[in-house]
């Protein structure tokens, strides 16, 4: 990825983690998401 859309990326993903920590609270798609399996999504994520 080049460097200007790596960082535009990294911007949306720190305004998207904000809205789930302040607004939402938890990052839970579905009801039976546990702490684990969001673990493992955010870790996918983080690896893009």
């Amino acid at each position: 990825m080049a460097p200007k859309r790596r960082k535009a990326v990294e911007a949306l993903a720190a305004d998207i983690a904000t809205f789930l920590r302040d607004d939402v609270g938890r990052a839970h798609s579905f009801s039976l998401d546990s702490d684990d399996t969001l673990r493992e999504r955010a870790a996918l994520v983080k690896a893009m």
